[in-house]
């Protein structure tokens, strides 16, 4: 009943705000879900969740109010049936069917769990923003997706990874309805076809990009909302100004670099309007101003209290910035910057032209091959429809592409550790953002702006199927086998499940994960670590062991406030490394918790025994 009462909620927020704006439930729907988590992200800051919990039922309430109101006075549900559009019955569909694959699913990825879901795990569980202290790990991330994922998990008694991914899936798939909500479409079947050849292209360039918890896909989603929107708003009124605000609002809330693409879009709607309202009369350009002060002012207020949030609770930025400056970028100009940025640079420039995005018709596509496809077919288009719209979207692609393309250059080069720029760390999932504002402008061209849009869009369907990513259709047709694989992956992390009665709030766990042949490779220990952090949630959990640790060094470890240690991974060379904690003829046994006993100033570690779910 969860997700029905959920949607419930949603769904009449979103035509409430179709009728009262006079836009289509298509678009609504997006604006409704950022709205929600807006109105968590304020209370989070302010109070705590569960008052915004009770504000969204009362606005639900509200909505439902008026809508029952407006039939009464009008004498008929037309006024409701008539907001009913193809995209609004399809992301229907698509949500039962997101809800049935992904129900059980699992997080196991290594950056989703400690990023995002644990995020999600921590709010439902505490009903307020991280603090200082607490068992989170990325603490300074913005945290808007999250608290739309904790809003949706609300609706159930228990946490559950599988409705984090559908309440992400629905978040994705609303965006990607509401672009084609702009388009004047002849019938039903048009809106359906055209929403599937968006859908269907989106997953043919961006493998999973509704079924990760990511939020890199949002990012170019939202962007490529609120570039269409710009270029589709006859008169600007105060409702277009709120509906883009929000879009603005949930670029610059879900991830750092949303306020490049807030601001990219900010100066391309204050152009077009500039140029709109020349000849109009000064009291409108006046009101029009006031609109972009309102905007900016904002967003300003909006990030600069997520700040000093941040401060006020002793709690970690999402990155250190200190190295971007005049002097490491002229250093870099000159020849006398660390050798390792150099080679970051040259990687930069060879996946930029050669790495692997995805598979067209089994050709390897990079990031700027496709690019370069998509200016081509746009460009075409203005050619031969001669609609300066489709120029100024082109030109907004290729400003977001270059500005994001810099940006990320610059986080490798000056913010992130030498060791995440040689490889650039998860440079292929950061440029899935660029793909997708890519992809969506171009199949937005095409539908928009070319007749007999049946054919076309039915021939890129089948195109898309043809060409896409089969591991896309796998992951449909292997569902079961994968949930299976994700269970057999937490399974390793489980056995810490037995020892819950025996921790108290106060405890402190050590997880010891080492392996001989790994004992560089920090990213698979650490994997270790997050996932047996997340199972244990909300207790809080040590780093990791270092192999050639002392007996002194262990004891400090011990000294600093650690009261169990868990021998999570390891080899017995490890392990024989503690042996010395223990009385006389025992070793220490593997996924097993230890108790750290201090007897005047004699530090020893004791078997954690458990008999019938109690310990003894």
């Amino acid at each position: 009943m969860g997700y029905i009462w959920m949607y419930l909620v949603l769904m009449t927020i979103a035509f409430a705000l179709g009728i009262k704006t006079e836009k289509k439930v298509d678009f609504t729907i997006f604006l409704s879900i950022a709205g929600i988590a807006l109105i968590e992200y304020v209370c989070g800051l302010l109070i705590n969740l569960i008052v915004a919990n009770i504000i969204i039922y009362i606005l639900a309430g509200i909505c439902l109010i008026y809508l029952t109101s407006k039939c009464i006075r009008e004498k008929s549900i037309k006024c409701i049936l008539n907001k009913i559009t193809p995209g609004s019955i399809l992301l229907t569909v698509i949500y039962i069917v997101a809800i049935i694959l992904y129900k059980e699913k699992l997080v196991t990825q290594h950056n989703e769990v400690g990023a995002w879901a644990l995020l999600v795990k921590y709010l439902r569980d505490t009903h307020e923003l991280p603090k200082y202290g607490s068992s989170m790990i990325y603490t300074g991330y913005v945290p808007l997706a999250g608290l739309w994922h904790y809003f949706v998990s609300t609706f159930f008694r228990t946490f559950s990874d599988g409705n984090v991914y559908i309440s992400s899936a629905l978040m994705q798939y609303s965006m990607a309805i509401a672009t084609m909500s702009f388009i004047k479409f002849k019938d039903w079947k048009e809106n359906i076809l055209a929403n599937l050849l968006n859908i269907f292209s989106l997953f043919m360039v961006c493998y999973l990009i509704f079924t990760s918890l990511y939020v890199d896909t949002m990012l170019g989603l939202a962007f490529s909302l609120g570039l269409i929107y710009i270029y589709n708003i006859d008169k600007l009124k105060l409702s277009d100004m709120i509906a883009f605000s929000f879009i603005n609002l949930f670029l610059v809330l879900i991830k750092d670099s949303g306020i490049l693409f807030s601001v990219i879009l900010i100066v391309l709607l204050g152009i077009n309007e500039i140029f709109k309202n020349r000849d109009e009369e000064k009291k409108n350009t006046k009101k029009i101003v006031v609109y972009f002060v309102v905007l900016i002012l904002l967003i300003v207020m909006s990030r600069t209290v997520w700040g000093i949030y941040l401060d006020v609770n002793n709690l970690n930025s999402s990155g250190d910035t200190s190295q971007v400056n005049i002097t490491n970028v002229l250093d870099l100009i000159t020849g006398e910057a660390p050798k390792y940025r150099y080679e970051t640079l040259k990687q930069f420039g060879k996946y930029l032209l050669t790495g692997k995005n995805f598979e067209l018709f089994g050709v390897n596509i990079s990031i700027a091959l496709w690019t370069l496809i998509n200016v081509v077919i746009m460009l075409v288009t203005y050619i031969v429809k001669k609609d300066k719209n489709i120029l100024k979207i082109l030109i907004g692609i290729l400003v977001a592409n270059i500005a994001f393309l810099i940006g990320t250059l610059t986080t490798y080069l000056f913010v992130f550790a030498q060791w995440e720029a040689e490889v650039l760390a998860a440079f292929n999932r950061y440029t899935r953002t660029l793909v997708i504002i890519n992809t969506i402008a171009m199949i937005y061209v095409i539908v928009n702006y070319y007749e007999h849009k049946k054919l076309i869009s039915v021939a890129m369907i089948i195109a898309v199927l043809i060409a896409s990513d089969k591991r896309v259709i796998n992951e449909i047709i292997q569902n079961k086998e994968k949930i299976q694989t994700y269970k057999e992956i937490r399974e390793e992390y489980m056995g810490i499940e037995k020892y819950r009665e025996v921790l108290t709030e106060k405890d402190k766990i050590w997880v010891v994960v080492s392996y001989e042949e790994d004992v560089n490779n920090r990213i698979i220990r650490e994997r270790d670590l997050l996932r047996f952090k997340y199972q244990i949630f909300p207790h809080k959990v040590g780093m990791l062991f270092e192999l050639h640790a002392t007996e002194e060094q262990i004891i400090d470890k011990f000294k600093v406030g650690y009261t169990y240690i868990y021998f999570l991974k390891g080899t017995k060379d490890v392990y024989d490394r503690f042996n010395f904690l223990l009385d006389e003829g025992r070793e220490i046994e593997q996924d097993k918790l230890y108790k750290v006993i201090n007897e005047n100033n004699n530090w020893k570690i004791e078997l954690v025994e458990i008999n019938g779910g109690k310990s003894e």
